[in-house]
Parts: C-alpha cells; structure tokens; sequence
C-alpha cells in the first residue's frame, strides 16, 4: 500500500509593500512571503476531504491582514509572527514554514541629497 509523505502545502508569492513616512523622507519596505503548511493528518490526500486545509486565499489574506497590524520590525520577526499565528490559531497545523525575501531599496540621489 502507498505511503503518503512531504504532505505541506501552502501560498507562494505574497508581496507586501510598506511605506513608512518620516518627516519629508519615506522609507520602503518590500517583503515576498512564501507560507508552507504541514497539518495533523492525510485525509485530504487519502480521502479527498479538505475540511481540515486552511484556504490559500485565507493564509495569503492573513500575511497581509498581519502585516497591516502589526509594525514589521525584520523579515525574521515578522515570519515568526506568521508561525506563531497559524501554530494557534488553527489546531490542524503541526507544522509551518515561512520564507522571506526582502527586495533592497536604496534612495536615490539627486544633486548630491537623498531624494
């Protein structure tokens, strides 16, 4: 009988855009979020019985809900909020993994100031 193994799933390409605006300068913060899943048991797999997977909309909507509320201090903390916030909020999850590529900003300068 086949074994079913490596059964994560998830939500690939989440972009967040954050534009903080301090005095007459903005700071940009550009973030993808990869979000891997792991739950408790197979049947989706075995059985065709997805009650237990948790949306891809619904986790991809849940980066961006998180982001809007809370302050991103690092991609480190913020990927352990998202952790943390699956691990609890959903008993079915065993397991989560998050990804996080921040894109690099730098200002440009024009006449020698930064614009």
């Amino acid at each position: 009988m086949a074994e079913v193994s490596a059964t994560e799933y998830g939500k690939n390409v989440v972009r967040l855009m954050r534009v903080r605006r301090e005095g007459s300068l903005y700071s940009v913060t550009e973030l993808r979020v990869d979000v891997k899943l792991q739950l408790s048991s197979v049947k989706d797999y075995e059985r065709g019985d997805n009650s237990d997977v948790v949306a891809t909309d619904s986790t991809k909507n849940t980066v961006h809900v998180l982001a809007k509320r809370n302050p991103i201090e690092s991609p480190e903390q913020f990927g352990l909020l998202l952790c943390k916030h699956f691990l609890t909020t959903y008993r079915q999850v065993i397991s989560c993994k998050v990804y996080i590529e921040q894109a690099p900003w730098q200002r440009i300068k024009q006449g020698g100031m930064e614009h």
